[in-house]
């Protein structure tokens, strides 16, 4: 099982799911979702969940598993990245 993980179309079946995942953000699952991205190895996720809460902050904070992303300096790091830069348009 481990090796067919590094298989073309098991990584195209990641990405699908990862894309589909992606379209379904919101504020009541971009916390749960970001976790799990970062988790997996899920880079499209990951990314679309962190634009999603840089762009819902005041949503995010009040989540109790928004402490748990905030214990994950990665994630963290990430966020007040994505912050600043829609902020000052760093982009």
């Amino acid at each position: 099982m481990y090796l067919y993980t590094f298989s073309p179309s098991f990584q195209d079946l990641k990405e699908e799911c990862e894309r589909f995942l992606r379209s379904k953000l919101s504020t009541d699952n971009a916390c749960h979702l970001l976790l799990l991205a970062d988790l997996h190895n899920a880079p499209l996720l990951r990314e679309g969940a962190v634009e999603f809460v840089a762009n819902n902050p005041v949503q995010q904070v009040n989540k109790t598993v928004f402490d748990d992303v905030l214990s994950n300096k990665g994630l963290t790091k990430d966020i007040i990245l994505a912050l600043s830069a829609k902020t000052f348009k760093l982009e």
